[in-house]
């Protein structure tokens, strides 16, 4: 599978190695649970059709998405060898507690790949955020 130039060069090779030890844990990367039903509103207040999950994990987040019509999902993790193939692009793409562990040297170069799959909503959830905020002061 051929990737985008901004695949590529996302992530390191040394820190995606880590990354993949990381999610043999199964208490890792389980935040998605907790902002499925932010995604679940999102979806639903926008019609969403498709979604593009980048750093799916274990796609915990499509388990509890709660979604009232019909959508097309995609899970994309360049740490998990099944999930690491070039993803295409989507009306929203979802990415949580995802911007943290991107390496500051890859950031531009993650921002632009986020570009390119995003056709019309990003969104960038994080668990640091979670913590300040509730869900029911969240603006959607």
């Amino acid at each position: 599978v051929s990737q985008s130039r901004y695949a590529q060069n996302t992530i390191s090779e040394a820190y995606r190695k880590e990354q993949e030890k990381l999610h043999e844990n199964p208490h890792y990367g389980t935040a998605s649970v907790q902002f499925a039903p932010i995604v679940s509103r999102i979806v639903n207040a926008n019609d969403i059709t498709e979604l593009l999950d980048i750093g799916a994990g274990k796609m915990r987040l499509f388990e509890h998405l709660k979604a009232d019509h019909k959508i097309k999902l995609q899970a994309y993790d360049p740490a998990i060898p099944e999930l690491a193939g070039e993803p295409i692009p989507m009306q929203m793409t979802t990415c949580i507690d995802v911007l943290e562990h991107i390496e500051p040297e890859l950031l531009d170069n993650f921002l632009d790949f986020l570009k390119e799959k995003t056709l019309e909503i990003p969104t960038t959830l994080s668990g640091i955020l979670m913590n300040r905020f509730s869900t029911s002061s969240a603006v959607i």
